[in-house]
């Protein structure tokens, strides 16, 4: 029989915990992103709604024609042509903000990445862990199975926390 082997010399680890939630809500590189997006949004819908208001006078218009005739014809034609510009303007604008939302996280989870990089450079730190204090918020059985269980790290003493310094670096 092997006794088991045995560690010349266990090297103590030193961890931090960052919650994610918290430096998220508080970055304000996130709140200028969403900003900036929503107001890319807010004036596509704006130029989307003027297109539906301007094909709602066509339709109004439509209905005062005679069906069959040809000015009839035109004017449906146009009216079914420009409505499906606006399902296509539609879709294309919800790409667009999923797309520049895409890149925005990355570009945030970086910057938050760089941050806690320097903290544990600071504070002498082996790892930094992300964590939640929130409770879960799940509005079904399956929404809070799933939020509880993907949960990594359920625990962690409170001094280890370093979400005020990792948003002190990237609020600079």
């Amino acid at each position: 029989m092997c006794a088991p082997a045995r560690f010349a010399s266990a090297e103590t680890k030193h961890y931090g915990f960052v919650d994610l939630e918290t430096v998220l809500d508080n970055y304000n590189k996130n709140a200028d992103l969403t900003e900036s997006l929503n107001a890319e949004f807010q004036a596509a819908a704006d130029a989307v709604r003027k297109e539906e208001q301007a094909i709602q006078l066509l339709i109004e218009e439509l209905e005062m024609l005679q069906p069959g005739g040809a000015k009839y014809a035109e004017r449906q034609r146009e009216i079914v042509l420009r409505q499906r510009g606006v399902e296509y303007d539609r879709e294309r604008i919800r790409r667009q903000i999923d797309a520049k939302k895409a890149a925005g996280w990355k570009e945030l989870y970086g910057d938050i990445l760089e941050a806690c990089e320097k903290v544990a450079g600071t504070e002498g730190l082996d790892a930094v862990f992300a964590m939640s204090r929130q409770a879960p918020d799940g509005r079904t059985d399956e929404e809070m199975m799933a939020q509880i269980t993907l949960r990594q790290v359920i625990y962690a003493d409170p001094s280890l926390d370093v979400t005020q310094k990792v948003l002190g670096v990237l609020n600079r």
